[in-house]
């Protein structure tokens, strides 16, 4: 079984939809913004949405580059 979970920032938190070979198997909103992520702990992938130009930061000039 793989399981794959897809989180992006939301106000205060987090939301997350996982599937679970392949298929929708649920969603949630994480609060407060600083966790550990750890009722993941078993996902194969975790992919977080992080996006860039917020701001001069180095991560924002690396991603550009790839």
């Amino acid at each position: 079984m793989k399981k794959v979970v897809g989180i992006d920032g939301t106000k205060g938190g987090w939301v997350a939809v996982w599937l679970v070979d392949g298929r929708f198997a649920g969603d949630q909103v994480i609060e407060p913004i600083e966790t550990d992520f750890e009722q993941f702990s078993d996902v194969q992938v975790i992919a977080i949405d992080v996006p860039i130009g917020f701001g001069p930061r180095q991560a924002d000039t690396a991603a550009r580059h790839t």
